[in-house]
């Protein structure tokens, strides 16, 4: 067995560090304050972590819209020749994922059936339900009176969503 294997499995680094305090520990005014300055400046100069704790601008809708024209179907990376089902697509569009914010909105993010809702150290996923079939009613698919919100407990208690499909 070589001398080094458990150093080797765990890193050497790990092993280098272990017992040893860094070299500007409890010391103050390591760096002088031109030093700190200079580097503040470069930091300024090369904002490599720039967005780094910061929320970033959102896109509005038009722009969502010709980013994801842009990059669908055979324009994409990811292209395998149209092998998605069709309700995938559908369900993974710009116009399903703002029909269920939508209704999320007009609910006031709670849930028909038990009143359930986030906050307090609360959480509660919440599922957009169609009252009319996805499937049955295309041109109800998007519509916000055509949906409702519940929570993903009654969505799977009280909804055909529940059952096992055979």
């Amino acid at each position: 067995m070589p001398r080094h294997s458990h150093q080797l499995r765990r890193g050497f680094s790990y092993m280098a560090f272990k017992g040893h305090n860094p070299w500007n520990k409890g010391k103050i005014g390591v760096y002088s304050e031109e030093a700190l300055k200079r580097m503040s400046e470069a930091k300024k100069k090369n904002p490599v972590r720039y967005w780094l704790g910061k929320k970033r601008p959102h896109h509005s809708e038009e722009t969502k819209r010709k980013m994801g024209k842009a990059h669908k179907g055979e324009k994409s990376h990811l292209w395998k020749g149209g092998i998605s089902p069709k309700n995938k697509i559908i369900r993974g569009s710009i116009e399903f994922r703002l029909w269920r914010e939508a209704v999320f909105q007009y609910d006031d993010y709670t849930c028909w059936i038990c009143g359930d809702r986030s906050g307090k150290g609360h959480t509660v996923y919440l599922h957009p339900h169609h009252l009319k079939r996805f499937s049955d009613y295309p041109k109800l698919r998007f519509k916000v009176s055509n949906g409702l919100t519940l929570c993903r407990f009654c969505h799977k208690t009280y909804t055909k969503f529940g059952i096992a499909r055979r």
